[in-house]
């Protein structure tokens, strides 16, 4: 009831969390969280691989690197204030 008494919200929070479609919400930004940690550490490691190559250019391995484990960096420091 929009402009009735107010409801308990904390309790509807916890109960609209698990119905269908707002669980469904959830587990897709989840699965999304992991498919981005997933590729950036696939991008931080293809960095450090094409450090180590001697035919290709390195500033390009370096800049990649350094963006990925910035980003990570930021991630886990963001996950450390939420606690």
């Amino acid at each position: 009831m929009i402009w009735g008494k107010p409801q308990n919200l904390k309790r509807s929070l916890v109960i609209s969390l698990f119905d269908g479609t707002k669980f469904d919400v959830v587990a897709q930004l989840t699965y999304g969280a992991f498919l981005a940690l997933f590729i950036l550490l696939l991008s931080l490691s293809l960095g450090i691989a094409g450090f180590f190559q001697k035919e290709r250019k390195r500033i390009f391995s370096i800049l990649g690197f350094n963006f990925s484990f910035l980003i990570l960096f930021g991630v886990f420091l963001f996950s450390l204030s939420l606690f």
